[in-house]
């Protein structure tokens, strides 16, 4: 199956238009705001519980902080995917490839894994820029010590 060519061709297309860039850059700023707020709430939430220590005891990071984020990401993606995923063959269709697509000795599986394999690409691109920025926000090098 000729599935590599294919999914050079459909990232080389993501990332030379700036569909990709608006799309990343839109996610990533949202799961920033919504990072931000769940974490500025936790932060006044474990000051308020550290004047009444019994109070505090249930408060965890995972449960306040990660929870949320995931579940407010998750939502996010519900609206992002679909922009990058139906434009996968809206494009081929737009600039009159698809017929060309299709008559290539290739099977129509390996040029649906290609594509998939390209938006699951662009997905872990968003999802790795969430990390990445984690990493370099100044508080957090200040915690762990070291540079981001």
């Amino acid at each position: 199956m000729r599935i590599w060519p294919i999914y050079k061709k459909e990232l080389r297309l993501y990332f030379t238009s700036p569909v990709a860039y608006v799309i990343l850059t839109t996610f990533l700023f949202i799961a920033g705001y919504f990072f931000t707020s769940i974490f500025s709430f936790f932060v006044r939430s474990s000051m308020q519980m550290a004047m009444n220590p019994q109070m505090g005891r249930d408060l965890n990071v995972t449960d306040s902080v990660l929870r949320p984020l995931f579940g407010n990401l998750s939502v996010i993606l519900l609206f992002l995917i679909p922009l990058v995923t139906m434009r996968l063959f809206a494009e081929e269709r737009r600039s009159g490839t698809i017929e060309l697509l299709l008559t290539y000795p290739v099977r129509d599986g390996a040029v649906l894994i290609g594509k998939y394999l390209s938006a699951l690409t662009m997905y872990g691109t968003m999802i790795a820029g969430t990390w990445s920025t984690r990493r370099c926000w100044p508080t957090s090098r200040a915690w762990s010590g070291g540079p981001c």
